[in-house]
């Protein structure tokens, strides 16, 4: 499987009536993968063959966990924008929240790391 890790800090995240203004997105991941098809003929003895099969993509985010901050709930549709670097180009997507941790460092503030399954394909949009 192929993939391409982009990362970054800046993003919005909308799920239902909660608005990205009620969520600090402190760091994010975003992987994008194809599937590789093996497509070698049988009693073919040296090498494979390949073919590209479907792009599907995960993402991470992180939130700290305050007590002004919404929690999104396990489950939920979510309208996802990632911003890679300053300006106004972002990658834009719509995800299922199928993990959450919460973690805690004894000197920092508790995190919240959510995980999302992309479900839509993703759009790049240039400013």
């Amino acid at each position: 499987m192929a993939t391409a890790p982009i990362h970054g800090v800046n993003a919005k995240i909308t799920a239902g009536s909660l608005n990205s203004a009620s969520v600090t997105v402190t760091k994010w991941t975003l992987k994008i993968s194809r599937d590789m098809i093996d497509v070698t003929p049988m009693g073919t003895t040296i090498g494979i063959q390949r073919t590209a099969g479907l792009l599907t993509w995960t993402a991470e985010i992180e939130t700290p966990m305050t007590t002004s901050e919404a929690i999104i709930a396990l489950g939920s549709s979510v309208s996802v924008a990632f911003y890679p670097a300053t300006g106004d180009d972002y990658i834009s997507g719509t995800a299922i929240v199928s993990d959450l941790n919460i973690v805690q460092n004894p000197d920092d503030v508790s995190r919240i790391v959510y995980k999302l399954q992309g479900n839509s394909s993703l759009t790049w949009n240039n400013a």
